[in-house]
């Protein structure tokens, strides 16, 4: 677990006993004056720090409101999921008693929110949570939703115009996750004609958005029968893009997912792109700004938030007009849909 703390604040005490028996190594930074302002504490992904996606991008958000606001930040990043329910239980825990405009909770898996955690901010009189990919409510703590149906329904219309691209595989982390199986359907229903099916890949006890190795050991397998990959898998995807990198004539080609991921292969037709950055910086501004934060915020295709781009070398494909029409399509798409409940 990797924690950076830039100063002290009341708690700190009752936290570090907490943290270090969970750490293999632990950097903590602090000084005897107590904390003055606003703190911002991130809890990301396992190991999500580094993924050059998703995670760095909520930090860059965080880190950018930070210094625009004069705020403290705080960045932990969990070895697995116990340990990072445990991490944001505990900090619910140690911040209910203070100051609720001074702490800020945001953490980037809705995986770590239990019941126990949820009971715990709902009575809290501290520190105000957001909840990062969720469009559930719960008292107490703002939901964020990126939704993904309307990018991916423009990526599956993408993927079916490409020439010999006729079976994909749907690599996806978590299907019990509903924003993920709302991409899933978004995708199906967006590459009429091809063959798309979700992948039966055995991530065993590792975690599935960690998992890039694995990914990359199954690449041979995968290549057989798919070929293109939307993989919504997170850091794991990095062990796909590494295999298209290393096998350009012979593998798969694989959708960006989160961020632009042409830069690590040519195999990448197009990605779809969170603007993460901006979410959170527009989600801790409402915070520091209104002094307290709604129930639930969504930031989708319309508002520029979420975006298909097509990688420079597939230009040629995918003509400005063509591109124009699915954008708008997506957006209407991304309006209209209901979620299953």
């Amino acid at each position: 677990m990797t924690i950076a703390l830039k100063h002290k604040f009341r708690t700190i005490a009752g936290l570090c006993l907490a943290f270090l028996p969970l750490c293999g190594c632990a950097t903590i930074e602090d000084s005897d004056d107590p904390l003055e302002g606003r703190c911002i504490i991130a809890l990301y992904g396992v190991n999500g720090l580094g993924d050059r996606g998703y995670n760095d991008a909520i930090c860059r958000g965080v880190e950018k409101a930070a210094a625009q606001f004069d705020c403290e930040t705080w960045h932990i990043t969990p070895q697995d999921m116990d340990e990072g329910k445990g991490l944001l239980q505990l900090l619910v825990e140690e911040l209910s008693e203070e100051d609720g405009e001074d702490f800020l909770i945001v953490t980037a898996d809705v995986g770590y929110v239990t019941p126990e955690t949820m009971s715990l901010i709902g009575s809290s009189k501290g520190c105000e949570t957001i909840i990062l990919e969720s469009r559930e409510t719960y008292k107490g703590a703002c939901t964020v939703n990126v939704p993904l149906y309307g990018a991916s329904w423009m990526a599956g219309q993408l993927a079916s115009r490409m020439d010999g691209v006729d079976k994909i595989g749907i690599v996806c982390a978590r299907p019990e996750y509903p924003q993920l199986q709302e991409a899933i359907e978004g995708f199906v229903s967006g590459a009429d004609g091809a063959d798309v099916s979700v992948t039966d890949v055995d991530f065993g006890d590792s975690d599935p958005f960690d998992s890039a190795d694995l990914l990359y050991r199954l690449s041979p397998s995968l290549e057989k029968t798919y070929r293109m990959i939307y993989p919504l898998c997170g850091g794991s995807t990095q062990g796909l893009l590494t295999y298209c990198r290393e096998n350009p004539e012979s593998s798969f080609y694989t959708v960006g997912i989160d961020s632009d991921m042409s830069r690590y292969s040519e195999k990448v037709p197009f990605s779809i792109v969170k603007n993460m950055e901006n979410v959170l910086y527009k989600s801790i501004e409402r915070w520091l700004t209104k002094k307290r934060l709604p129930s639930h915020l969504e930031f989708g295709m319309k508002e520029g938030y979420v975006e298909v781009i097509v990688s420079p070398k597939y230009d040629n494909l995918f003509p400005d007009d063509v591109l124009k029409k699915l954008t708008e399509e997506a957006v209407k798409k991304e309006k209209h849909y209901e979620p299953a409940r």
